[in-house]
């Protein structure tokens, strides 16, 4: 080997060390969820860069990544959340759609289009309330499970 290929060696060495380094640098961490079984399943971002997770939970989840408290009551242990965080962690709102116990749902995907719209899809099993809020619009399932698309503004 000659003096500039060991040169060139040794500077792609330092280069990757140093970008790989900047790799282990953690920025954000936070948990969500109780004593069942809670599941974060995707992870988009929105135009703000604001993070939006979606996934299952059971029992009564505190979605805070912070010191503070938001909890969402699950109505069976196979629930489904949206939740919005600032680009620091800070829990913007979190929504869940429930339904009764022995009902089941779980999310397949979502999507942010350029509007900050947020398209959530997946199945769903018996009863589910496609109203995130304190009213209902409860659905039941036709057969073992039914498909939904559920649209929401992420400014709500």
């Amino acid at each position: 080997m000659n003096s500039k290929s060991i040169l060139a060696f040794l500077l792609f060495l330092f280069v990757s060390s140093s970008a790989f380094s900047q790799l282990n640098n953690t920025l954000l961490t936070g948990s969500i969820g109780q004593t069942a079984i809670d599941m974060g399943k995707i992870v988009r971002y929105d135009s703000n860069g604001n993070i939006v997770v979606a996934g299952r939970f059971g029992n009564t989840p505190d979605f805070d990544l912070g010191p503070g408290v938001f909890n969402i009551a699950e109505w069976s242990l196979y629930d489904i959340f949206v939740a919005k965080y600032s680009a620091s962690g800070a829990l913007i709102w979190a929504k869940g759609f429930t339904g009764p116990t022995g009902s089941q749902k779980e999310i397949a995907d979502l999507i942010i289009d350029a509007n900050n719209n947020m398209y959530l899809t997946g199945k769903f099993s018996g009863t589910m309330d496609f109203d995130p809020g304190v009213g209902q619009d409860l659905r039941v399932s036709n057969v073992s499970w039914n498909t939904f698309l559920i649209k929401m503004d992420l400014s709500s």
